[in-house]
Protein backbone atom coordinates (compact mmCIF):
# COMPACT_ATOMS: atom_id res chain seq x y z
CA UNK A 1 0.00 0.00 0.00
CA UNK A 2 2.97 2.21 0.96
CA UNK A 3 4.43 1.78 -2.83
CA UNK A 4 0.92 2.29 -4.32
CA UNK A 5 0.62 5.69 -2.40
CA UNK A 6 4.38 6.61 -3.41
CA UNK A 7 3.61 5.59 -7.18
CA UNK A 8 0.68 8.04 -7.09
CA UNK A 9 2.18 10.74 -5.15
CA UNK A 10 5.11 10.46 -7.65
CA UNK A 11 2.32 10.64 -11.30
CA UNK A 12 1.02 14.34 -9.49
CA UNK A 13 4.66 15.41 -8.79
CA UNK A 14 4.93 14.94 -12.99
CA UNK A 15 1.53 16.52 -13.36
CA UNK A 16 1.99 19.22 -10.68
CA UNK A 17 6.20 20.13 -11.67
CA UNK A 18 6.99 19.02 -15.14
CA UNK A 19 3.26 18.39 -17.47
CA UNK A 20 1.27 21.06 -16.78
CA UNK A 21 3.83 23.52 -17.62
CA UNK A 22 4.54 21.98 -20.13
CA UNK A 23 0.48 21.95 -21.52
CA UNK A 24 0.21 25.50 -20.38
CA UNK A 25 3.40 26.32 -22.83
CA UNK A 26 1.06 24.83 -26.01
CA UNK A 27 -1.97 26.92 -25.44
CA UNK A 28 -4.00 24.42 -22.85
CA UNK A 29 -4.80 26.84 -19.99
CA UNK A 30 -7.11 25.59 -16.85
CA UNK A 31 -10.49 25.98 -18.86
CA UNK A 32 -8.80 23.68 -22.13
CA UNK A 33 -7.58 20.85 -20.46
CA UNK A 34 -9.83 18.43 -18.15
CA UNK A 35 -9.05 16.62 -15.34
CA UNK A 36 -9.91 12.98 -14.33
CA UNK A 37 -12.09 11.96 -17.01
CA UNK A 38 -13.69 8.35 -16.37
CA UNK A 39 -13.95 5.78 -19.02
CA UNK A 40 -16.58 2.89 -18.08
CA UNK A 41 -15.01 -0.19 -18.43
CA UNK A 42 -16.68 -3.80 -19.55
CA UNK A 43 -16.75 -4.54 -15.70
CA UNK A 44 -18.81 -1.29 -14.78
CA UNK A 45 -16.29 0.40 -12.73
CA UNK A 46 -14.12 3.18 -14.21
CA UNK A 47 -10.88 3.79 -15.28
CA UNK A 48 -9.44 6.81 -15.45
CA UNK A 49 -7.24 9.48 -18.30
CA UNK A 50 -5.77 12.23 -16.34
CA UNK A 51 -6.39 15.11 -18.82
CA UNK A 52 -8.28 15.24 -22.20
CA UNK A 53 -7.50 18.74 -23.92
CA UNK A 54 -9.68 20.51 -26.03
CA UNK A 55 -9.29 23.31 -28.66
CA UNK A 56 -11.90 25.55 -27.26
CA UNK A 57 -12.93 26.33 -23.73
CA UNK A 58 -16.47 23.88 -23.51
CA UNK A 59 -15.68 22.33 -26.87
CA UNK A 60 -15.36 18.43 -27.64
CA UNK A 61 -12.01 17.45 -26.16
CA UNK A 62 -9.47 16.06 -29.13
CA UNK A 63 -6.76 14.04 -27.29
CA UNK A 64 -6.47 12.08 -24.02
CA UNK A 65 -3.48 12.27 -21.65
CA UNK A 66 -2.32 9.48 -19.20
CA UNK A 67 0.20 10.33 -16.98
CA UNK A 68 2.89 8.37 -15.42
CA UNK A 69 5.24 8.73 -12.73
CA UNK A 70 8.97 10.77 -14.04
CA UNK A 71 11.10 7.83 -12.91
CA UNK A 72 9.11 4.84 -14.81
CA UNK A 73 11.03 3.99 -17.63
CA UNK A 74 9.86 2.51 -20.72
CA UNK A 75 6.48 3.16 -20.21
CA UNK A 76 4.45 2.22 -23.14
CA UNK A 77 5.62 -1.67 -22.86
CA UNK A 78 4.73 -1.20 -19.28
CA UNK A 79 1.65 -0.01 -19.89
CA UNK A 80 0.82 -1.43 -23.07
CA UNK A 81 -2.14 -3.57 -21.57
CA UNK A 82 -3.83 -0.69 -20.00
CA UNK A 83 -3.93 1.96 -22.50
CA UNK A 84 -5.34 -0.92 -25.01
CA UNK A 85 -7.84 -1.53 -22.65
CA UNK A 86 -8.53 2.12 -22.16
CA UNK A 87 -8.98 2.46 -25.54
CA UNK A 88 -11.05 -0.51 -26.10
CA UNK A 89 -13.65 0.73 -23.35
CA UNK A 90 -13.69 4.10 -24.72
CA UNK A 91 -14.84 3.00 -27.84
CA UNK A 92 -17.56 1.28 -26.10
CA UNK A 93 -18.02 4.17 -23.99
CA UNK A 94 -18.12 6.37 -26.44
CA UNK A 95 -22.00 5.53 -27.62
CA UNK A 96 -23.18 8.29 -30.33
CA UNK A 97 -20.92 11.36 -29.39
CA UNK A 98 -17.93 11.93 -31.60
CA UNK A 99 -14.93 10.17 -30.47
CA UNK A 100 -11.42 11.85 -29.09
CA UNK A 101 -9.30 10.55 -31.64
CA UNK A 102 -5.68 10.39 -30.24
CA UNK A 103 -4.22 9.19 -26.71
CA UNK A 104 -0.47 11.01 -25.17
CA UNK A 105 0.72 8.55 -22.74
CA UNK A 106 3.71 10.14 -21.06
CA UNK A 107 5.94 10.81 -17.97
CA UNK A 108 7.43 13.89 -19.69
CA UNK A 109 10.71 11.51 -19.97
CA UNK A 110 8.77 9.62 -22.76
CA UNK A 111 5.84 10.57 -25.40
CA UNK A 112 4.07 8.17 -26.89
CA UNK A 113 1.42 9.10 -29.12
CA UNK A 114 -1.58 6.87 -30.57
CA UNK A 115 -4.28 6.96 -32.83
CA UNK A 116 -7.75 5.43 -31.26
CA UNK A 117 -8.22 2.69 -33.56
CA UNK A 118 -4.26 1.66 -33.42
CA UNK A 119 -2.46 -0.82 -31.17
CA UNK A 120 1.13 0.60 -31.23
CA UNK A 121 2.85 4.48 -30.73
CA UNK A 122 3.01 5.91 -34.36
CA UNK A 123 4.70 8.75 -32.81
CA UNK A 124 7.61 8.71 -30.05
CA UNK A 125 10.32 10.89 -28.46
CA UNK A 126 11.91 11.63 -25.63
CA UNK A 127 12.77 15.05 -23.70
CA UNK A 128 15.85 14.84 -24.46
CA UNK A 129 14.96 15.27 -28.42
CA UNK A 130 13.24 18.39 -27.25
CA UNK A 131 16.38 20.04 -26.49
CA UNK A 132 16.87 20.35 -30.76
CA UNK A 133 14.60 23.48 -31.95
CA UNK A 134 13.68 21.49 -34.33
CA UNK A 135 12.22 19.09 -32.85
CA UNK A 136 10.57 20.91 -30.23
CA UNK A 137 9.14 22.46 -33.33
CA UNK A 138 7.50 19.89 -34.80
CA UNK A 139 5.88 18.93 -31.48
CA UNK A 140 4.78 22.48 -30.89
CA UNK A 141 3.09 22.39 -34.44
CA UNK A 142 1.22 19.11 -34.15
CA UNK A 143 0.06 19.20 -30.40
CA UNK A 144 -0.10 23.02 -29.96
CA UNK A 145 -3.93 24.20 -29.38
CA UNK A 146 -3.73 26.90 -31.71
CA UNK A 147 -3.01 24.09 -34.39
CA UNK A 148 -5.90 21.88 -33.82
CA UNK A 149 -7.80 23.12 -36.44
CA UNK A 150 -4.97 22.41 -38.78
CA UNK A 151 -4.59 19.00 -38.47
CA UNK A 152 -1.41 19.08 -38.25
CA UNK A 153 -1.58 16.22 -36.23
CA UNK A 154 -3.61 14.17 -38.45
CA UNK A 155 -1.50 14.96 -42.20
CA UNK A 156 1.82 13.56 -39.94
CA UNK A 157 -0.53 10.32 -38.67
CA UNK A 158 -1.60 10.04 -41.99
CA UNK A 159 1.66 10.32 -43.85
CA UNK A 160 3.36 7.65 -41.78
CA UNK A 161 1.12 5.34 -42.19
CA UNK A 162 0.76 5.47 -45.63
CA UNK A 163 3.68 3.12 -46.72
CA UNK A 164 2.54 0.12 -44.94
CA UNK A 165 -0.97 0.39 -44.76
CA UNK A 166 -2.20 -1.21 -47.83
CA UNK A 167 -0.12 -4.17 -47.20
CA UNK A 168 -1.16 -4.41 -43.47
CA UNK A 169 -5.16 -4.42 -44.42
CA UNK A 170 -4.83 -7.04 -46.96
CA UNK A 171 -3.62 -9.30 -44.51
CA UNK A 172 -6.28 -8.70 -42.09
CA UNK A 173 -8.53 -8.95 -44.97
CA UNK A 174 -7.47 -12.32 -45.29
CA UNK A 175 -7.51 -13.06 -41.82
CA UNK A 176 -10.70 -12.14 -40.87
CA UNK A 177 -11.82 -14.11 -44.18
CA UNK A 178 -10.16 -17.19 -43.04
CA UNK A 179 -11.78 -17.15 -39.44
CA UNK A 180 -15.31 -15.93 -40.79
CA UNK A 181 -14.62 -19.51 -42.83
CA UNK A 182 -13.30 -21.57 -40.50
CA UNK A 183 -16.41 -20.20 -38.11
CA UNK A 184 -19.20 -21.58 -40.68
CA UNK A 185 -17.34 -24.17 -41.46
CA UNK A 186 -17.67 -25.52 -37.84
CA UNK A 187 -21.15 -25.02 -37.31
CA UNK A 188 -21.87 -26.35 -40.68
CA UNK A 189 -19.77 -29.12 -41.89
CA UNK A 190 -21.72 -30.13 -44.69
CA UNK A 191 -21.07 -27.13 -46.90
CA UNK A 192 -19.15 -26.99 -49.83
CA UNK A 193 -15.65 -25.34 -49.82
CA UNK A 194 -17.51 -22.53 -52.75
CA UNK A 195 -20.36 -22.05 -50.68
CA UNK A 196 -18.21 -21.13 -47.22
CA UNK A 197 -16.16 -18.90 -49.57
CA UNK A 198 -19.06 -17.03 -50.32
CA UNK A 199 -20.87 -16.68 -47.64
CA UNK A 200 -17.41 -15.94 -45.55
CA UNK A 201 -17.02 -12.98 -47.86
CA UNK A 202 -20.68 -11.58 -48.10
CA UNK A 203 -20.78 -11.21 -44.29
CA UNK A 204 -16.93 -9.42 -44.28
CA UNK A 205 -18.34 -7.01 -46.51
CA UNK A 206 -21.12 -6.32 -45.02
CA UNK A 207 -18.61 -5.56 -41.61
CA UNK A 208 -16.41 -3.27 -44.06
CA UNK A 209 -19.88 -1.26 -45.18
CA UNK A 210 -21.26 -0.59 -41.86
CA UNK A 211 -17.80 0.65 -41.03
CA UNK A 212 -17.83 2.99 -43.92
CA UNK A 213 -21.50 4.38 -42.65
CA UNK A 214 -19.57 4.52 -39.22
CA UNK A 215 -17.03 7.01 -41.12
CA UNK A 216 -19.65 9.07 -42.71
CA UNK A 217 -21.66 9.73 -39.53
CA UNK A 218 -24.57 7.55 -40.96
CA UNK A 219 -24.35 4.92 -38.56
CA UNK A 220 -22.81 5.48 -34.76
CA UNK A 221 -19.69 5.19 -34.10
CA UNK A 222 -18.59 1.48 -32.75
CA UNK A 223 -22.19 0.05 -33.31
CA UNK A 224 -21.31 -3.85 -34.32
CA UNK A 225 -18.55 -3.39 -31.10
CA UNK A 226 -21.30 -2.16 -28.77
CA UNK A 227 -23.88 -4.41 -30.28
CA UNK A 228 -21.36 -7.10 -28.97
CA UNK A 229 -21.00 -6.06 -25.43
CA UNK A 230 -24.57 -5.37 -24.67
CA UNK A 231 -25.48 -9.20 -26.12
CA UNK A 232 -22.29 -10.40 -24.03
CA UNK A 233 -23.71 -8.73 -21.09
CA UNK A 234 -27.55 -9.58 -21.73
CA UNK A 235 -28.25 -12.24 -24.06
CA UNK A 236 -25.38 -14.63 -23.69
CA UNK A 237 -27.86 -17.44 -23.76
CA UNK A 238 -28.56 -16.51 -27.50
CA UNK A 239 -25.89 -16.51 -30.16
CA UNK A 240 -24.51 -12.88 -31.03
CA UNK A 241 -24.98 -14.16 -34.73
CA UNK A 242 -29.09 -13.44 -34.23
CA UNK A 243 -28.47 -10.14 -33.26
CA UNK A 244 -26.47 -9.53 -35.60
CA UNK A 245 -28.53 -10.63 -38.49
CA UNK A 246 -31.28 -8.26 -37.08
CA UNK A 247 -28.56 -5.17 -37.63
CA UNK A 248 -27.90 -6.45 -41.39
CA UNK A 249 -31.34 -6.41 -41.67
CA UNK A 250 -32.29 -2.95 -40.33
CA UNK A 251 -29.24 -1.68 -42.61
CA UNK A 252 -31.02 -2.76 -45.69
CA UNK A 253 -34.13 -1.51 -44.61
CA UNK A 254 -32.95 1.67 -44.01
CA UNK A 255 -30.52 2.36 -47.19
CA UNK A 256 -31.73 -0.59 -49.34
CA UNK A 257 -28.51 -1.80 -50.64
CA UNK A 258 -28.16 -5.43 -52.39
CA UNK A 259 -25.35 -6.39 -50.09
CA UNK A 260 -27.88 -6.60 -47.64
CA UNK A 261 -30.89 -7.65 -49.14
CA UNK A 262 -32.29 -10.83 -47.27
CA UNK A 263 -30.39 -14.07 -48.68
CA UNK A 264 -31.89 -16.91 -47.44
CA UNK A 265 -28.49 -19.27 -47.46
CA UNK A 266 -26.27 -16.25 -45.36
CA UNK A 267 -29.03 -15.35 -43.19
CA UNK A 268 -29.35 -18.89 -42.03
CA UNK A 269 -26.03 -19.70 -41.12
CA UNK A 270 -24.79 -19.77 -37.74
CA UNK A 271 -21.45 -18.54 -37.06
CA UNK A 272 -19.46 -19.14 -33.26
CA UNK A 273 -19.46 -16.25 -30.54
CA UNK A 274 -15.67 -16.10 -30.78
CA UNK A 275 -15.68 -16.26 -34.37
CA UNK A 276 -17.20 -12.89 -34.83
CA UNK A 277 -15.84 -11.50 -31.67
CA UNK A 278 -12.42 -11.22 -33.32
CA UNK A 279 -13.86 -9.42 -36.10
CA UNK A 280 -15.91 -6.22 -34.43
CA UNK A 281 -13.89 -5.72 -30.95
CA UNK A 282 -11.33 -3.32 -30.62
CA UNK A 283 -7.98 -4.71 -30.12
CA UNK A 284 -9.37 -7.95 -29.77
CA UNK A 285 -8.33 -11.39 -27.96
CA UNK A 286 -8.90 -13.76 -29.30
CA UNK A 287 -10.46 -17.48 -27.72
CA UNK A 288 -7.64 -19.93 -27.26
CA UNK A 289 -9.96 -22.58 -29.71
CA UNK A 290 -9.06 -19.99 -32.38
CA UNK A 291 -4.94 -21.00 -31.84
CA UNK A 292 -4.80 -23.47 -35.27
CA UNK A 293 -6.61 -21.09 -36.98
CA UNK A 294 -4.53 -18.10 -36.00
CA UNK A 295 -0.92 -20.16 -36.25
CA UNK A 296 -0.74 -20.02 -32.09
CA UNK A 297 -0.67 -16.15 -31.91
CA UNK A 298 -3.39 -14.78 -29.73
CA UNK A 299 -1.94 -11.32 -29.65
CA UNK A 300 -1.66 -8.37 -31.78
CA UNK A 301 -4.81 -8.75 -33.56
CA UNK A 302 -6.78 -6.41 -35.18
CA UNK A 303 -10.17 -6.10 -36.21
CA UNK A 304 -12.25 -4.00 -38.37
CA UNK A 305 -12.05 -1.42 -35.57
CA UNK A 306 -8.01 -1.11 -35.55
CA UNK A 307 -8.38 0.79 -38.85
CA UNK A 308 -9.49 4.37 -39.41
CA UNK A 309 -11.19 4.23 -42.50
CA UNK A 310 -10.81 8.46 -43.18
CA UNK A 311 -7.04 7.28 -43.63
CA UNK A 312 -7.64 4.45 -45.44
CA UNK A 313 -8.10 6.15 -48.53
CA UNK A 314 -9.70 5.31 -51.98
CA UNK A 315 -6.30 4.21 -53.95
CA UNK A 316 -5.73 1.89 -50.62
CA UNK A 317 -9.26 0.38 -50.48
CA UNK A 318 -9.78 -0.24 -54.37
CA UNK A 319 -6.12 -2.11 -54.24
CA UNK A 320 -6.76 -4.06 -51.43
CA UNK A 321 -10.03 -4.94 -52.41
CA UNK A 322 -8.85 -6.51 -55.84
CA UNK A 323 -6.44 -8.72 -54.18
CA UNK A 324 -8.88 -9.98 -51.44
CA UNK A 325 -11.19 -10.89 -54.56
CA UNK A 326 -8.06 -12.66 -55.80
CA UNK A 327 -7.59 -14.54 -52.71
CA UNK A 328 -9.24 -17.95 -53.17
CA UNK A 329 -9.53 -19.74 -50.10
CA UNK A 330 -8.02 -23.37 -49.98
CA UNK A 331 -8.93 -26.31 -48.02
CA UNK A 332 -5.56 -25.16 -46.18
CA UNK A 333 -7.18 -22.70 -44.97
CA UNK A 334 -10.09 -24.21 -43.21
CA UNK A 335 -9.48 -26.37 -40.19
CA UNK A 336 -10.72 -29.80 -40.14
Amino acid sequence: MEARRSDAKSEENTKDKLLTPFLEALGYGPDERTLEVGIRSLTLSRGWVDYVLLPEKRRMPWLMVEAKSFWDSRIWETNREQVLGYLRNYAFDIGADTPVSWLLLTNFREWHLLRLNDQTPFWSFTAQDLRDPDRAAEVYERLAREQVGRDRLLAFYTERQRETLGEQFLRDLKTWRVVLANGIQQRHPELSLEEIRGASRTILLRFLFIRLLENYGQETYYVLGSLYQSWSESFRSLPFVGRLQNKFRDTWATYNTELFAHDPFVDALEVPNEHLEMLVQLNPVPDESLSGILEGRLFGHRSVYNYNFTTLTQDILGVAYEQFLAHELGSVDISA
